[in-house]
This record gives C-alpha cells, structure tokens and sequence, in this order.
C-alpha cells in the first residue's frame, strides 16, 4: 500500500475486465492500482474456496513469470490442457524443444512473401471502396488465413474456427465471461476436438507440407506424441493463432486512425515500423493479462499469497509501469529499450511471438506504403471486446491510396 490518494473513478476490480470504460482505456485503472494498491487480493474470480491476487507491477509480475515452481501454468480446468502452456518445467521443456523449431524466426521469415501477397490480396478488395471494416475485412482474415494455412487446417472451416475460438475465450455469457465448465464452452470444446481428430486422421493417411504434419513426426524421448498431445497443441492454436494478431492489428489501426501525426512517421519512416510495433505492442497491450497458480504459500509485497490461490499478472500495467518504462504514457516510437511484456516473459514466453512479428510488421508496412492516409470517421464509436483486448468494429475512411 501507498499514501497515494485513490482515483475514486477509476478502481480496480475484477469487474472492470468487463467493463467498456475499462476495456476502452484500461491506463487510468492500470495506474491507480499501481499507485495505491499493486498487490491486491480479492475473492477466488472462479467462485472457489482460494482467493485471486492480481500484480500490477512489471518487477512482480515479471519475478512471477521467471519463477514457474511457485508460481505454476497447469491449471487448465478442461478435459484437455493446452500444450505447452498448461505445463511447467521440465515437461513443459520438452515441448518447446519440439515446437521452438518450427515456429523460430529463420522458418518464419520464409513466409514473408506469401503473409505479403495475402495483405495485398485483402487490401486489393476494398481500397477502391475508399474505406473498410477493418477488422472485418482485414485483421480477421489476414492472420487466421495465414495460419491455418501454415498448420494445415481447411480454409473454408475459418468461420466455424473462429466462432469456437470465440465461445472457448469468452464462453456463452452475455457479459463476456464464464467458468471454464460452462456449457458452451464444454460443448465448443467438443467441437473443435472432433474436427482436429478428422484433419489429424487425414494427415497420417497422407502427409503434407505443414505444421500439422511436422507435430505428427515429432517425438520425446523416441515416441510419437500421442493422440492428446497433439489435441493439446491444437487447442493452444485454436486461440492464440485465431485470435492475438487480430487483436494487436485492431488496436494498433484504432490509434493510429486518430493520430495522423503517427500515420505520417510510418509512411515517411518505414523502417520505424519495428521499433513502432514493439511500442504499440507495450502500449495497447492487447492480451491484458495472464494466470498463474501458487504451488506453494509465499507473498509479494507483503501480501499473503495461499497454496492454490489464482494469481492474475496485468501485463497491461506492467506494460505502462512508470518505474520501469521511461515516459510510459508516450508512444514513442524511436524507443531505444522497450522491455514490455506483451508476450509474456520466462519460459512460457510466446511461442509464437516471432510469427506475430513478421504478420504485424508486413502489415503495418504494406498498409501504409498503398494506403497512407485515412482516419476514423468522428461519429463512430470504437467499441472494444472483453478479456482479450480487441476493437470488434474498425470503420476506416482512406484519404489517399496509392493503389
């Protein structure tokens, strides 16, 4: 705790993460827990007889994220753990030395030409219109096309991918959230796993040239991954390749389609875009936060914390931490250090941070070398997704195309 004097507007909680005051500009709470309460423990946010713990600082929060024999990711509440991030090390180890490789910046990089044919091929729709949705038309299938066709998965299931993706991350509530042995997501769930089994069946009939045919060839220890294994990876891919780039796509052209000044140091300075990805990454932060759970009892900044209590770390408020990001509320994008933690930290770190790179940078890149200026119309009011941050509807005006 701190002397600081509370922001009465603006005060944490776990109903904030459904909130549209919060989930449009999350900054104001982020700050003020960090000023008055950085550690905060509340009832358990599962109706259990632990307690959660959210961290608001990045020193806590990326202590946490280095330490996964206190503070552990198997916790998944479903018949079938993501894979590998239910697990901890060592078997959590193994896993990334199977799939590391496959998702490695050397590998990525050969898809550069082909995530740039298919931003222009999108782009090619729509920019003689003048304007887009840009979540609809853009963000969604650029990255969700790309990735299921690096793994393998049939591009004509992406609408029935994506409703499950959305029903596993928010489930059937109408406020955005739900246990994890809701219906709909037990039943989602379900789904996902029965169209997985026909595509792996199809795959060890007859191999291909993906990711889904590598995983099947994979071994630990001399052994095929077994049938659940490959289920489990599956199942992380549902939502991290469905759903993450879209997210950081959306918030990222939602500043910049109200900050022209922005828009111009692209198109004037592309070879900021890097360096301007990474800050708009730190900044949004569109995967606010992350779970743990305690193995064991310890505390942080004083605060108990109990063997089994759920542990939130906001990587949002770790992101914009003024004592461990300098001038944290501008957007900087000549930003010499940037040690935001949009894709996690220590081991668990993103498996496929180096793919979401290569697809926010092509983008960004290819936007604004044919469309260099356009805004967001005054009237519209940009409405954003609970949990994972997301703008849902992006109307965009274009002010010019290059063509």
């Amino acid at each position: 705790m701190t002397d600081v004097e509370p922001d009465q507007e603006h005060v944490f909680q776990f109903d904030s993460l459904l909130s549209p005051d919060f989930t449009k500009c999350p900054h104001p709470y982020f700050r003020n827990m960090r000023d008055t309460n950085p550690v905060l423990r509340t009832p358990s946010m599962f109706g259990e007889d632990t307690g959660t713990v959210w961290l608001a600082k990045h020193e806590d929060i990326d202590a946490v994220l280095h330490t996964p024999s206190t503070f552990s990711s198997k916790f998944n509440r479903s018949n079938t753990p993501m894979i590998p991030i239910n697990y901890d090390p060592p078997e959590h180890v193994l896993y990334r030395r199977l799939l590391d490789p496959i998702f490695g910046p050397k590998e990525m990089k050969k898809l550069e030409p082909e995530i740039t044919r298919r931003a222009n091929e999108f782009i090619d729709a729509f920019i003689e219109r003048g304007g887009c949705d840009y979540a609809e038309e853009y963000a969604v299938p650029l990255p969700c096309s790309v990735f299921l066709e690096l793994l393998g998965l049939p591009l004509e299931d992406l609408p029935h991918f994506l409703r499950l993706k959305e029903i596993a991350l928010r489930g059937g509530a109408s406020d955005g959230y739900t246990r994890d042995d809701d219906p709909a997501r037990t039943e989602a769930r379900t789904e996902a796993e029965e169209r997985f089994e026909r595509v792996i069946a199809e795959r060890r009939r007859e191999p291909r040239d993906d990711v889904l045919t590598r995983i099947l060839n994979c071994e630990i220890d001399g052994k095929p991954l077994s049938q659940d294994e490959v289920l489990g990876i599956l199942h992380l891919f549902l939502i991290a390749g469905l759903d993450t780039v879209t997210d950081s796509l959306t918030c990222f052209y939602a500043f910049l389609g109200r900050n022209p000044e922005r828009r111009r140091t692209l198109v004037e300075h592309p070879e900021l875009i890097p360096a301007a990805s990474e800050e708009m990454l730190r900044y949004e932060s569109p995967v606010p936060f992350v779970i743990r759970v305690a193995t064991e009892a310890t505390e942080v900044r004083g605060c108990p914390i109990d063997e089994g209590d759920t542990v939130m770390l906001l990587l949002g408020s770790a992101n914009n931490d003024e004592q461990s990001v300098a001038d944290a509320d501008d957007i900087d994008f000549d930003r010499d250090a940037n040690r935001h933690l949009a894709f996690g930290g220590g081991p668990h770190r993103c498996l496929g941070s180096h793919l979401a790179r290569l697809e926010l940078n092509v983008s960004l890149r290819e936007w604004h070398r044919r469309i260099p200026d356009y805004h967001i119309p005054d009237d519209v009011e940009l409405e954003y997704a609970t949990m994972l941050r997301q703008v849902e509807h992006l109307p965009l005006v274009f002010d010019e195309v290059v063509g």
